[in-house]
């Protein structure tokens, strides 16, 4: 999002002036369009396309992985300009507590198990994502 933004933190993002730009069909759509009651989201075919709609003011807020947008940052003055990371709660967090609440061993489980078999990397690889890492084992 834009250092220029008043927004500080991911909780004051679900309102209705904001508009969050999101790669058309991935797991940030999928969750954003579950759980956003208010922001509208503005949907753009692929990750490079999430910074320029942030840059170009069609957006005020990028869904992209963390690693992704930090990479962003350190490489090009105007992203860095167009992309501060927001803190608070992020896709993985809100699942991760809600599996948590829903005595979820059996998707942490799960999770684990796609970690240490090498899914979750080999995933990372095959879409290209740059700058993400494989969590170690909880």
């Amino acid at each position: 999002m834009p250092s220029s933004s008043a927004l500080r933190d991911g909780a004051e993002v679900d309102r209705p002036a904001n508009r969050v730009a999101v790669g058309q069909g991935s797991a940030y759509d999928l969750y954003l369009s579950r759980e956003l009651r208010a922001a509208r989201l503005e949907r753009v075919a692929g990750a490079a396309a999430v910074l320029q709609a942030v840059q170009a003011g069609r957006a005020q807020v990028a869904a992209r992985i963390r690693q992704v947008l930090e990479g962003w940052a350190g490489q090009d003055p105007f992203a860095a300009h167009a992309a501060r990371p927001l803190h608070g709660d992020r896709a993985g967090d809100g699942a991760a507590r809600r599996a948590r609440r829903s005595g979820g061993a059996g998707a942490a489980g799960f999770v684990e198990r796609m970690k240490s078999g090498g899914f979750v990397a080999a995933a990372l690889a095959r879409h290209g994502v740059e700058g993400a890492s494989v969590a170690p084992a909880a």
